[in-house]
């Protein structure tokens, strides 16, 4: 997504959801699991140690506090069942759902001054540059916590090529200087005095991150924004753009053409973050970069995309290190660009021209809305799911991904919707924005795409779709705490979709209404364990005959409309006692043999 937009008004077809429960059961007990799963490669062989140690943080014991899991007994409901077959795997060694991260694709907040955007509250990772050590670690030590109760798999981390390359290296762009010539150089900041100590901080912040990252397990595509931002530059002024005709750089905004002094030097800079990170750093859960958001706008767009792609594998070539980094490619809209409009075999036209160097097919898709909604007002989405995501984006790319024999993978780099929003920094959050997510990736996991990055974990000045607030605790205001709407929903598919799992063939009968149907099913296994995450977006409770599931015992776990402040717990679910399950109006339901977590991320 670009960090800009305009107010869309959408019709919001929204429901009071009401429910009958009767006196509560008894309660769910549940042991802790220290073991966090490490995100398959899928495509790359990388021997390399990683930065930090390997032991995963022990998860802390189940506290329901003052909420119980309760038996739910609607007078009324849909009815249909659901087939799961474990032994029929239908799309393997899946990399999981996660987040867009937001970090240094501009300067949200300078970590030397503590500086936001003028009007805007526009913090996201901690500021502690002027805080004690021990105050320091206990800011991180609070913002992981909340990463590791998401436990979002797929990362894909915005970056700016000016962040660790202010000041070009030097004129060769095959000759890169790694002793002198970046930020993350031994000495660079006594050599170049005139480079902001912001620079060094958010290198310094990289890293604590990616530590993070490395010990829990995630799977990281670095997303460079555009040319790099001049906010990380000496005076402002960015070496890699060209100038406008008043003197100016080509900014963020000038997105018609590459506007690079050079191409070659471009992804030098790509190769050599990756260069570093991988081989310097170890960092084993970095996996790819991307070289621009959202590039459907480029003049001569194929050609563009196909020049800067080949670039960049001979960069990395050249490094010694392609066989390391996916290069993950589009990332956007895909099969529509601003010259061309519409192209069904994009995928395909650009692999001719460069199929050697896109490892990764991601798809950006804000334009599809619920299956139930047929239209809205003023026609800012374009399909349903089932009549646009799927057969216009879905299918026709994992289908083009692998035509010509080579397995890439095809993830959904950005996912949300317009349907229920409009202006992301203005606009009120909404839970039906949860609803969409989680049956968009049901229906994209039952369909071939390996990952998610739901839009924006971190990006709170994003209202709209943020998944976190800052400042809330008022003795604390740099603080970050779970968001109202979007966290504990996105949370309880992320926490229980495991990286390495695959997902079987999960069949619905029934389930329907007037307006198609209502509920959504994806089932994954890794070993031994199942998870099953179920949508019904119906105002109406669904009364659901499961079949195919092991004689174990589920851990039942739910969020809905007006119950987003945590995760909420069902009773078990027991196969072998009772095959019926009933799922409340417009919830978002996991069964589970994963029994570690909390409700709460306190």
């Amino acid at each position: 997504m670009n960090n800009s937009s305009s107010d869309i008004n959408i019709l919001d077809n929204s429901a009071e959801n009401s429910e009958v429960i009767s006196s509560a059961a008894s309660g769910q007990q549940s042991s802790s699991d220290a073991s966090q799963d490490s995100a398959s490669d899928n495509k790359v062989s990388d021997t390399s140690s990683g930065a930090a140690s390997s032991t995963a943080p022990t998860q802390p014991s189940v506290d329901y506090g003052d909420v119980k899991p309760v038996a739910y007994n609607p007078s009324t409901s849909l009815t249909g069942s659901i087939q799961i077959n474990l032994n029929q795997i239908i799309n393997s060694n899946i990399i999981g759902p996660g987040v867009n991260f937001d970090f240094s694709c501009m300067v949200p907040v300078n970590l030397e001054t503590g500086a936001e955007w003028e009007n805007v509250r526009s913090q996201h990772i901690p500021y502690t540059f002027k805080l004690t050590e021990k105050e320091a670690k206990k800011e991180w030590d609070n913002y992981f916590k909340l990463i590791d109760f998401m436990d979002f798999k797929y990362v894909r981390m915005s970056v700016s090529i000016s962040q660790w390359e202010p000041v070009n290296d030097n004129n060769d762009p095959h000759n890169t200087d790694f002793k002198n010539g970046f930020v993350f150089s031994p000495g660079y900041e006594k050599k170049h005095p005139e480079v902001s100590k912001n620079n060094f901080l958010y290198m310094e912040a990289m890293y604590k991150i990616l530590d993070h990252f490395e010990k829990t397990g995630k799977y990281v595509v670095l997303a460079n924004w555009d040319r790099g931002g001049g906010e990380y530059c000496p005076d402002g002024q960015n070496w890699l753009s060209l100038k406008k005709p008043d003197g100016s750089d080509y900014g963020l905004s000038d997105r018609d053409r590459l506007y690079v002094t050079d191409l070659e030097e471009y992804t030098e800079s790509m190769a050599a973050i990756m260069y570093h990170l991988k081989v310097e750093k170890g960092y084993n859960c970095v996996k790819g970069i991307s070289f621009w958001n959202e590039p459907e706008g480029l003049i001569d767009y194929e050609n563009v995309l196909a020049s800067v792609y080949n670039s960049l594998g001979a960069q990395l070539r050249r490094l010694g290190i392609r066989d390391k980094v996916l290069i993950q490619a589009f990332d956007g809209a895909t099969f529509w660009n601003n010259e061309k409009g519409w192209v069904d075999d994009q995928v395909s036209r650009l692999i001719s021209k460069c199929g050697d160097n896109m490892d990764i097919i991601s798809l950006h898709d804000y334009f599809s809305r619920m299956d139930y909604l047929k239209n809205t007002p003023d026609g800012i989405t374009h399909g349903t799911l089932s009549d646009f995501q799927l057969p216009r984006l879905i299918n026709p790319a994992v289908t083009q991904a692998k035509a010509d024999g080579k397995d890439r993978i095809v993830v959904m780099g950005e996912l949300g919707t317009f349907a229920f929003g409009g202006n992301v920094e203005t606009r009120d959050k909404n839970y039906k924005l949860q609803l969409h997510n989680a049956e968009a990736i049901i229906s994209g996991l039952n369909n071939g795409v390996k990952a998610f990055g739901n839009w924006i974990y971190n990006l709170v000045y994003h209202k709209y779709y943020a998944m976190l607030d800052v400042g809330k605790n008022r003795f604390n205001e740099r603080e970050f705490s779970p968001d109202d709407i979007n966290y504990y929903p996105t949370s309880l598919y992320t926490k229980y979709i495991k990286s390495g799992s695959d997902v079987v063939k999960t069949s619905v009968s029934g389930l329907k209404d007037s307006n198609g149907q209502r509920v959504h099913c994806v089932t994954v296994k890794k070993g031994d364990d199942v998870t099953v995450l179920l949508v019904n977006d119906a105002s109406r409770a669904a009364s659901v005959k499961l079949q195919g599931l092991p004689s174990k015992t589920f851990y039942h776990h739910y969020v809905y409309n007006g119950k987003t402040d945590r995760i909420y717990p069902g009773i078990n679910y027991e196969p072998a006692k009772n095959n019926e399950i009933f799922l409340r109006p417009q919830s978002i339901t996991v069964l589970t043999t994963y029994s570690y977590g909390t409700q709460t991320v306190r």
